[in-house]
């Protein structure tokens, strides 16, 4: 018997688990039960209400973790790239940030991917195309998403513009989905410094099956802090500082 017939005879020989989730791009037979936890059941369903997503369970699992890790992390909590909503409702729903006397600042054109700020291998890639129909202007509806959180802080315009108009001078939380290099390298530079030790930074992009070109720009950008970034199989990438 061959070294391929042992190995074919020894996974025959293993039990058959069910897989147990298959959202995403991610299929597993690990343990989800997460999902059934009343808080995360009540705060996934909060920012699938914003009409932010359909199924992406452990992506919002991971992204509440780290939010809920943070409450105890000195500073304010910062998201660059909010669409609809949808992470950020979500966060509101699961970590107590009033109580924490946290601000929590949303960053977005509220209307898509800016032009300007897309480099010339993303243009070749379609990478407004791509989003097209996905980013529509949603300002207002963001708005009224989070008219009861006083603490929650709506900055619309183009990162990096935008930047200065937080006036945080710690970050304990930060999440970066711009879709686009230029204005995620931007965030994470103007705030890196700002980013409390024990601060968590989650990148939406960072592994995503369509993303190389950002995987590749956080990674250049990793390698000159001398940092290194978590790939998660959900397509996150996770910093603490």
């Amino acid at each position: 018997m061959n070294i391929i017939q042992k190995i074919k005879s020894k996974l025959l020989g293993l039990p058959k688990y069910p897989v147990t989730y298959n959202q995403d791009g991610l299929t597993t037979i690990h343990n989800t039960g997460f999902m059934r936890n009343a808080d995360f059941i009540k705060a996934e369903a909060a920012g699938a209400a914003t009409g932010s997503w359909s199924k992406i369970h452990w992506r919002v699992h991971t992204i509440l973790w780290a939010a809920n890790q943070c409450l105890q992390v000195e500073g304010d909590f910062l998201e660059c790239g909010t669409n609809k909503g949808g992470f950020a409702r979500a966060i509101v729903e699961y970590a107590d940030l009033a109580k924490a006397n946290k601000n929590f600042y949303l960053l977005d054109t509220f209307e898509g991917l800016a032009d300007e700020l897309l480099t010339d291998k993303e243009k070749a890639a379609g990478k407004k195309e791509h989003f097209e129909n996905e980013y529509k202007d949603c300002y207002t509806q963001v708005v009224q998403a989070f008219k009861n959180f006083p603490f929650v802080k709506i900055v619309k315009g183009m990162v990096p513009a935008t930047l200065a108009e937080v006036p945080s001078d710690k970050i304990a939380f930060m999440s970066i989905d711009m879709n686009s290099i230029v204005p995620e390298i931007a965030a994470l530079n103007y705030f890196w410094d700002k980013l409390s030790k024990g601060g968590i930074i989650v990148l939406d992009d960072y592994a995503y099956a369509t993303c190389d070109l950002q995987y590749e720009a956080h990674n250049l950008w990793a390698a000159e802090k001398g940092i290194k970034i978590l790939s998660l199989p959900t397509g996150q990438g996770l910093i603490v500082k």
